[in-house]
């Protein structure tokens, strides 16, 4: 599995978006995240959304490196 290092920034890829209900693809698509940790036993990262001024912040976890487009520093 490739490990993302913390610091990266990267955004769900448009394959994963599909995949979602109409409100989680509206939560998380074009936004932006910041690989913040990885959780013992979990197959994907810690990524923290900011919030904006239409959505709060989350915490994003669980979700395979697979499905994050990397955005440059």
């Amino acid at each position: 599995m490739k490990q993302l290092k913390v610091g990266t920034r990267v955004r769900l890829t448009n394959e994963r978006i599909l995949q979602l209900d109409s409100n989680s693809a509206k939560r998380f698509r074009e936004r932006v995240g910041t690989v913040v940790g990885y959780r013992g036993g979990a197959k994907g990262p810690l990524v923290e959304f900011d919030a904006d001024e239409e959505r709060r912040s989350e915490i994003l976890q669980d979700v395979a490196p697979r499905f994050f487009d990397v955005l440059p520093a």
